[in-house]
């Protein structure tokens, strides 16, 4: 990606939700340093217009239509190998704050944090720096206690998709319900429900429920 000249940073926004591309460019457009050159709620829009502009950050959500949210940051980095990803997301867990870095994203933002934090975010990531909110570094310290490494350990065995279907399935979301806000099938859901049940040796649905659930609340429980 050719380095910019202008004295702009040029960001791109990506979420499903156009209420909170909305807000974020509301409030990223105050500030006369940045510049919001383009925005999408899908991952297909998002690479075209990205092969088209010079943006200089991406700011994006994980729940995307087309694509899982993870799944795209290694793949946009396959593609724009220098373009900085600072997520924002409604996701709180340590797991998927580690996920997102792992794959290549250069930051962390719970949208629980103020607008400072968002701003900080921006900075940091595009001066080449590491950033996570400060809510989520909290988090993933006391996440490196013996709790925290058990409970990883063995949903660390799930991929992408399937810990995405384990989160919504703890959110109280039946197959169906899954399926429609995934963009997937209800065949599709139970394969994935069975093959979680599999890796977390989890022998009844009740089972795979209750893991859910104590997986959504792990933050609060770690507190």
């Amino acid at each position: 990606m050719p380095k910019r000249s202008h004295r702009y940073a040029n960001i791109y926004l990506l979420d499903a939700h156009p209420v909170v591309r909305m807000g974020m460019t509301h409030l990223i457009q105050n500030k006369s340093t940045f510049k919001i050159v383009g925005e999408s709620g899908d991952s297909v829009s998002a690479l075209r217009d990205l092969s088209a502009l010079q943006a200089d950050i991406l700011i994006m959500g994980l729940l995307l239509r087309g694509m899982n949210g993870l799944e795209f940051i290694k793949s946009l980095k396959s593609e724009f190998p220098t373009l900085p990803v600072l997520v924002l997301s409604t996701y709180e867990e340590a797991l998927y704050a580690q996920r997102c870095l792992r794959a290549g994203a250069r930051g962390f933002i719970s949208k629980r944090e103020g607008p400072a934090a968002l701003l900080e975010g921006i900075q940091k990531v595009l001066k080449g720096q590491l950033f996570v909110g400060a809510s989520m570094s909290e988090i993933l310290h006391r996440h490196t206690g013996r709790l925290g490494e058990v409970a990883e350990s063995s949903l660390d065995l799930l991929s992408n998709r399937e810990l995405e279907v384990f989160r919504l399935v703890g959110k109280g979301l039946r197959t169906t319900e899954i399926g429609k806000t995934l963009g997937l099938s209800h065949k599709t859901i139970e394969s994935y429900r069975e093959k979680i049940k599999v890796k977390l040796n989890l022998s009844r649905s009740s089972e795979l429920l209750q893991s859910a659930i104590q997986f959504n609340h792990l933050d609060e429980f770690l507190s």
